[in-house]
């Protein structure tokens, strides 16, 4: 079984209930209308005049017409290009230039649609229900000391050869830091907890060993705890706790089975990260080496064939199991897990 083919197994559905990134709030202005593919499905992504953004499916139920390509934004309501059909936030027909009958029956689905920490995230479930918990929330962003990760300090990957499940272990995965990342010591598991729809991790690793200063450790190597807090499967959260004043995200949102969008936003103190409204050399650094390391993995999950009974060490077992067992839940379909929405 490829990569291609499986990123987790066993599981019911191909990709994890769940809230996923599809853009950055700047990017998206009023009147804006944007064609995205996610889930192995067509959307189109628009913000009405009064600012509300909202993801639809992308086709027009009338003919079948691609929203997102030449659709426009009128009031509220996003624009079919082909006969200028209306339809609302909420992927209800309003109007038709050329008849006053609204056809109250056709609907175009509307996903679930927030706007948290400078990012529009979807809600994901196989089963077409309804968020079960909220998407992520991070301090910083309403934290005026801190920078607005996008434009400055956010990337993003296009499809990228991997599925979230990569991403997400990649959180318990203490020996890799080491082989991949070149840390100068192997790190080592400090917890590991599972808690509903969040995974906690603390990683205790030492960052700059063999130099007496790199512009990340300017006074040199120092021991630290990298503690990671994995949102269901869509997003992870990092923060390099006495290491560095800045926290950042991974986003993985699924183009198909294949491949995904891998989205990073940093967040900067602006004492520290910003100079003359740019990043400074500190911030720019720390932001180069983010897509380093992370380049270093895709080019690891490129080539990834998933191995579902893995030979863990003893030392490995404990937080890969937690792991393992804690993603299961969004792979499910609730009936199988007991639980009612």
């Amino acid at each position: 079984m490829s990569n291609e083919e499986s990123a987790s197994r066993p599981r019911k559905f191909a990709f994890g209930r769940g809230w996923y990134q599809v853009a950055w709030s700047g990017e998206i202005g009023l009147g804006d209308v944007v064609p995205l593919r996610y889930f192995n499905e067509d959307l189109v992504l628009f913000r009405t005049e009064s600012g509300t953004v909202s993801v639809l499916d992308a086709h027009c139920p009338h003919l079948g017409a691609h929203i997102g390509f030449g659709g426009k934004v009128k009031g509220e309501c996003v624009v079919c290009p082909f006969h200028e059909w209306q339809w609302s936030t909420t992927g209800q027909h309003m109007a038709t230039p050329f008849s006053e009958r609204k056809t109250q029956r056709k609907r175009i689905r509307a996903w679930s649609t927030t706007e948290t920490a400078g990012m529009i995230c979807v809600w994901y479930d196989h089963e077409g229900g309804e968020p079960t918990w909220d998407a992520p929330q991070i301090a910083e962003a309403d934290d005026p000391r801190f920078t607005s990760p996008w434009p400055l300090s956010a990337n993003v990957w296009k499809d990228v050869i991997l599925q979230p499940q990569h991403v997400t272990e990649n959180m318990v995965d203490f020996v890799h830091l080491k082989s991949v990342h070149h840390a100068a010591r192997p790190a080592s598991v400090a917890s590991a907890v599972a808690n509903g729809p969040r995974f906690q991790v603390a990683l205790r690793l030492g960052v700059g060993e063999g130099k007496k200063a790199t512009k990340i450790t300017p006074d040199g190597p120092i021991d630290t705890l990298l503690e990671a807090t994995g949102e269901a499967l869509g997003f992870t959260v990092f923060k390099f706790v006495d290491l560095s004043p800045t926290r950042y995200i991974t986003a993985v949102t699924p183009v198909d089975e294949k491949t995904s969008d891998v989205r990073i936003s940093l967040f900067l103190p602006k004492d520290r990260g910003l100079e003359n409204g740019r990043l400074s050399a500190w911030g720019e650094a720390s932001f180069n080496e983010l897509k380093k390391q992370n380049q270093r993995d895709f080019d690891i999950f490129r080539h990834l064939k998933y191995t579902e009974h893995s030979p863990f060490t003893p030392e490995e077992q404990p937080p890969y199991s937690a792991m393992r067992e804690w993603t299961k839940q969004f792979y499910e379909p609730l009936a199988a897990q007991g639980g009612a929405r």
